[in-house]
Order: structure tokens, then C-alpha cells, then sequence
């Protein structure tokens, strides 16, 4: 059973899942918020209920090796389905029907020679990108939407190992990520074509795309964010390395956070526009790998899950964001209000524009009856503070 321990921050301790017994290695959480999915060194995938914490369904499957990526598809408007990638190169498929609780095996494809390092989902044209062995390849939906058809693009195999792909420009393109050139590469998909090629600041350990830029651990001081397609670097999120490990990013859009996993026992969060470190999340012991993370802004808030990497007792642990810590914070995306500092709220611009009003009305018919050594200012500041 999950524990419901509470952590002193914005945000507080949910559920601790356990039911690995290796290396949690992914982590993704379901379009609808509802359900999690995680797969790690022990050939385990897990389903789990992320409003209670209850396990859904478990799948071992010993000869794939270990999970290396999950993603959630949507293989038709009425059925919700998922993929993992393993070591053994190939790309399971799970789905389930529209009266079915759970999830049933579909089909198993072959996709690469070596471990399948990511998998992306482009929802608008239903189609699957992976990587591995150095090599992009792209599927769609086969004709009972059941498994993946291979899509023939011309696709030159890189000496370089790849460590991300992502669907971007509504899906009509795919960035590819590697990590020892620290290239990436953007590709137009129809027709198959190199758009550009750009380097980063370093190597790639692993990449996030929120949709806008990307986010792309260095393995050397922590993350760096650049904007597309020029590569030029918005951002940095620096923090100490102690072991030289890929670390997984995730950014939240309503709350203006950005995730990385930690090598000494937690996650941190930093502010997506400032690049400051607002706090950790301590999910194991010091000197634990914590790499798997991901994160989700839903209707009650920002959910984040986070996984040890440890032998023998790895676990998953997902935090909510508190009632009062939601309220305060704006809707806009990547805003966030630095500690220490609060806006103007919609009531305290009315009360301003009420008190211009008045003033202006009384400086022009009634001037005789306004004191000269009245105070405007300090009249609308103490009026704002109330």
C-alpha cells in the first residue's frame, strides 16, 4: 500500500509506490492525469492509479530485458494504449477497448538491432519515432490499429549514440538528440529532408521538449535551455554533478517549474524563466540516483513523480502541489512568482482605478476642498494594502 508521508514544501508527499526491484529508468503519466506508467531494469512495466496510489496492473516480461521508455498513444478516438522500448531493440504495444479496465497485450516489433534509447507520440498524425543504435525510425498505426508499420524515410545512421527524439512543429518535424557530438538534428517528415543541424553547449544526457524550446541535460553543470532553431541558450539551471549520469528533465507549464533528477538522493525544481533552484524533493539517501522523473499540470494542480534507481528497493514517489500554493499562482504559462514578492490582484487594480477616478473628479469641480499637503500616493498605497 502506498505511504502518504508529508513533505514541508509547495509541494507534499502523495504516495510512494513500491513494486520494483531494480532501476526505475521511465516514467509517464497519462493524458487524462489519471494513471501512471513505470518501467525500470527488472523487465517490469507498472500501471498505477495516480489518485490513489493503487497498482492497476503489472507486466514482467523477463526476455525483453530491461525498460528503457515508455509513452502513452492513442491508436483510435476510443482506445487508449501505451508503448515501452527494452534492450532487446524491440517496441511493445499495450492497448485496451472502451468497456475494458485493463490493458492487453497487442503486438511486439522489432524497431532496432540494440536498446531502444526513446520513443516519441505524434498524436495529430497518430505516428510512433524511435531511436536506437544510432538510427531514427518512423511508424504509423497499422490497418486493425494492433501494431506499427514501418514508414520508409531515408534516414542516414549516425556514428553517434542517440539519446532523444521529439515531434515538434505540429508533428510535421522530428528532433533527433545525440549525445557525444552534442548535435541535434531537425528533419521536415513529409518529405524526409535535414531542416537543420545545430550543436549544443556540451553533450547531451538527455533532452525534454516543452513544446516551445529544449531542454537538454550537459552532463557537466546541469541544464541548459534553447530556443529553436537557432540553439541559442535561454537559460541555465546549474547544479552539482557527483556522477556522471543522464538525468531526466521535465518541465510543468502552469507552475513555471523545471524538473531534473539528482545523484545524491533527490529532484530539484527550478524556475523556468529565472533559472533559480526553488527546492528539492528528497525521495531516497544521500548518494542515491534518482534519474526517472516526469511531471503533470492538471485542474487541481501539478502532479510530479520521481524514481530511485537502487537494486532491490527502487521506488516511485508522486508529489501533488498544495491547495494554497495553487490558488496564489497565476494561470499564464511559464509565469512564476519569485519567494518573497507577490503581484497585483484584479481587486486591488479595481480599488486603484476607483481612487483615480474619485481624484480627478474632485481636483476638478470641489478644489477648494482638498487639503495641499494631502498625500495621493500614500493614500492609494495603504488603500492597495488593505
Amino acid at each position: 500500500m502506498p505511504s502518504t508521508d508529508i513533505h514541508q514544501s509547495d509541494l507534499c508527499l502523495k504516495f510512494t509506490l513500491t513494486r520494483h526491484t531494480k532501476a526505475v529508468n521511465a516514467l509517464a503519466v497519462s493524458p487524462q492525469g489519471s494513471m501512471l506508467l513505470s518501467g525500470g531494469n527488472d523487465s517490469r512495466v507498472v500501471l498505477w492509479n495516480l489518485i490513489s496510489g493503487e497498482m492497476i496492473q503489472e507486466y514482467c516480461v523477463p526476455s525483453a530485458g530491461f525498460v528503457s521508455c515508455l509513452a502513452w498513444v492513442n491508436l483510435s478516438n476510443e482506445e487508449d494504449a501505451f508503448v515501452f522500448g527494452a534492450s532487446d531493440g524491440n517496441i511493445h504495444l499495450y492497448a485496451r477497448g472502451k468497456d475494458s479496465p485493463l490493458f492487453a497485450f497487442c503486438s511486439v516489433t522489432l524497431a532496432h538491432e540494440g536498446t531502444i534509447e526513446s520513443v516519441a507520440w505524434d498524436s495529430i498524425h497518430r505516428r510512433l519515432a524511435s531511436v536506437g543504435n544510432g538510427e531514427v525510425r518512423l511508424w504509423k498505426v497499422g490497418d486493425e490499429a494492433k501494431s506499427f508499420v514501418q514508414l520508409t524515410i531515408d534516414a542516414e545512421k549516425q556514428p553517434y549514440v542517440a539519446r532523444a527524439v521529439h515531434f515538434c512543429d505540429s508533428g510535421s518535424s522530428l528532433l533527433v538528440s545525440y549525445l557525444e557530438s552534442g548535435f541535434v538534428f531537425c528533419f521536415t517528415i513529409d518529405p524526409w529532408q535535414l531542416k537543420w543541424k545545430k550543436k549544443a553547449n556540451g553533450r547531451i544526457g538527455s533532452a525534454c521538449f516543452d513544446g516551445q524550446q529544449l531542454l537538454i541535460c550537459n552532463l557537466r553543470d546541469g541544464v541548459d535551455r534553447y530556443a529553436l532553431p537557432t540553439m541559442h541558450r535561454a537559460q541555465s539551471y546549474h547544479h552539482t554533478i557527483l556522477t556522471n549520469v543522464p538525468f531526466q528533465i521535465s518541465v510543468t507549464r502552469e507552475s513555471g517549474w523545471v524538473v531534473v533528477g539528482g545523484d545524491n538522493g533527490f529532484a530539484r525544481i527550478f524556475d523556468y524563466q529565472l533559472g533559480t533552484f526553488r527546492e528539492k524533493l528528497d525521495h531516497g539517501s544521500a548518494g542515491d540516483l534518482i534519474i526517472a522523473v516526469t511531471a503533470y499540470d492538471g485542474p487541481k494542480g501539478c502532479t510530479i513523480v520521481t524514481g530511485s534507481a537502487l537494486d532491490g528497493h527502487s521506488s516511485v514517489k508522486v508529489w501533488g502541489q498544495r491547495n494554497e500554493v495553487r490558488s496564489s499562482q497565476t494561470s499564464l504559462p511559464f509565469t512564476a512568482t519569485p519567494h518573497g514578492r507577490t503581484g497585483v490582484s484584479i481587486k486591488q487594480m479595481i480599488i486603484f482605478a476607483f481612487i483615480c477616478i474619485i481624484v480627478n473628479l474632485a481636483m476638478r469641480y470641489l478644489p477648494s476642498s482638498i487639503p495641499d499637503d494631502i498625500d495621493i500616493a500614500v493614500m492609494t498605497r495603504d488603500l492597495l494594502r488593505s
